[in-house]
């Protein structure tokens, strides 16, 4: 296991390169940390949004991070463009299907994103075929872009471009133009590729079939 230590905001943290688990179907990516932690008294968590992006842009470590695509610790869920969301947003992935209860407020809205961070595994309910997340403390941001390819502010927890169009300071979304549940993803590409915009590109969309690394922080002081 590969492991790297650098500076971030005062904070010393540890990162670690995990060996690839056998499924990277969101609850089953959780499960494994859990696992992982138990094995190793550890408390080792999924790379946060704004650790990623910090890694990236600032280029540390940059040859050593994977270039396919590795999850963050955030789950985003939404509809199609200008779609009126209803009480649940359903994606089926590969491996299985997601679904994410839409706040009541927010019934009937478009053109929205629901954020959600720090979850586990007992957020992940099996009922039938399907798995619900609950228990979660979601976060809401409106005037999500309709298409990939837009350039936009984004928040500073999730990294999650939304609102006006931005030139400078920005990042570049990269968002089904279905419905999707699952994990808020990045990767070091140097150069626009598959994803979009390589280290600026934020990936709203990431089938579990297509990550294939998992990085998480060990510890931070």
């Amino acid at each position: 296991m590969k492991t790297f230590k650098f500076e971030y905001h005062s904070s010393s943290i540890e990162i670690a390169i995990l060996p690839r688990p056998p499924s990277f179907f969101v609850p089953d990516v959780y499960r494994v940390i859990e696992d992982f932690n138990k094995q190793n008294n550890s408390s080792a968590r999924l790379l946060r949004p704004s650790v990623a992006d910090y890694l990236l842009t600032s280029n540390i470590w940059t040859d050593c991070l994977p270039s396919n695509p590795f999850p963050t610790d955030a789950i985003v869920a939404y509809d199609a463009p200008s779609l009126p969301l209803q009480k649940e947003i359903v994606f089926d992935d590969p491996l299985g299907t997601l679904i994410f209860p839409v706040p009541k407020e927010f019934v009937g809205h478009k053109n929205i994103v629901i954020a959600a961070t720090d979850l586990k595994s007992q957020n992940f309910k099996k009922e039938g075929e399907h798995t619900i997340i609950t228990d979660c403390s979601p976060v809401v941001f409106t005037d999500f872009p309709e298409k990939s390819g837009s350039w936009q502010k984004y928040d500073k927890k999730f990294i999650l471009p939304h609102g006006k169009p931005s030139t400078t300071d920005a990042r570049c979304l990269s968002r089904k133009t279905s419905s999707y549940v699952g994990f808020l993803s990045r990767d070091s590409e140097l150069i626009p590729g598959v994803y979009g915009n390589g280290k600026l590109d934020v990936n709203a969309y990431t089938n579990s079939s297509d990550i294939l690394d998992l990085i998480v922080e060990l510890k931070s002081k």
